[in-house]
């Protein structure tokens, strides 16, 4: 697989492809008690069936788990990767208060030659009372140099034996002094209801009677005149690969920021006048004092 013109690009793809459906998996999966880890320990059942739904071909579905890994710059030239996940569809012990519930929770991040980079592996409590789905926001401990990587989550329900794993592509941006950059892109419903505090939609999923919250940061704009940078946002959304919204290019503010390598940037689009379906999200950035642009996009979902 190649791209015409460009010998420059190296081009992941797979050896084969798939005919038919994945197999169906039981609701509880069988152990295998002879699985060892790398020091010969015998591994137990649930990490045996974590370790299945991490490194399978296809996510699996008896577990409620929808995630997005997002990558933050922090300092120097490397990300920090942070994985939300929200969690459905587990069982919990009437009674038994913070500990009702319990899931087996695991996140990897694999590089573009499929090793492993930076993983956590953790013990959930939910307790009785708390919502469904239930939100795990997970750092993952190393800081990464910019590339492509896959992140690969999983979760098993130590009640019901129930497992759910998801899987993403990130491409983490390399950052240069000077050059612009743009973090992940994070998506809020804001439903207009008394004291909401919007918070980050993992699944991308919004209804008609509510507004979606844009956030995300600008990294290493071009000072300007007076030292400030001079960068503007447009927004566009689309539609089946045509254009819906082309919003007119708004400044990014810098009025009390202290760091002006990391501008923070945020708009509300109103959903009413949408019609159900998915969409497209194009967000760019635009530096007119280095005239350089940076563009992230994101599918979402109008309910």
């Amino acid at each position: 697989v190649s791209v015409k013109g460009q010998p420059d690009l190296k081009i992941l793809s797979r050896r084969g492809f798939y005919t038919t459906p994945p197999p169906a998996v039981p609701e509880v999966a069988a152990a295998k008690p002879a699985a060892k880890d790398s020091k010969g320990a015998a591994l137990k059942p649930s990490e045996v069936e974590l370790r299945a739904a991490i490194t399978g071909a296809f996510p699996r579905r008896q577990l409620g788990l929808s995630t997005y890994t997002s990558y933050a710059n922090e300092s120097g030239a490397t990300y920090k990767i942070i994985t939300f996940a929200d969690i459905s569809n587990y069982q919990v012990t009437p009674g038994a208060g913070s500990k009702a519930g319990e899931v087996d929770f695991y996140v990897t991040l694999l590089d573009s030659t499929g090793k492993s980079v930076t993983s956590v592996g953790q013990k959930v409590n939910i307790g009785e009372t708390s919502p469904q789905p239930f939100r795990v926001v997970t750092t993952l401990p190393n800081a990464l140099p910019p590339g492509l990587y896959q992140a690969r989550v999983a979760a098993r329900d130590a009640q019901s034996g129930r497992v759910g794993s998801s899987f993403q592509w990130i491409e983490v941006p390399k950052l240069e002094p000077g050059k612009l950059a743009l973090g992940s892109l994070l998506l809020a419903e804001i439903t207009g209801k008394a004291g909401e505090t919007p918070a980050l939609d993992v699944d991308r999923r919004f209804a008609r009677t509510s507004s979606m919250l844009i956030q995300m940061f600008v990294y290493n704009a071009k000072p300007a005149g007076g030292g400030s940078p001079d960068v503007t946002v447009t927004l566009k959304i689309m539609q089946n690969g045509a254009q819906v919204v082309a919003a007119p290019p708004q400044p990014v503010s810098t009025a009390g920021v202290t760091d002006m390598t990391r501008l923070q940037y945020g708009a509300e689009i109103p959903l009413s006048g949408f019609p159900p379906g998915r969409y497209v999200l194009n967000v760019t950035a635009n530096d007119r004092a280095a005239n350089s642009s940076a563009s992230q996009q994101l599918n979402f979902t109008i309910e």
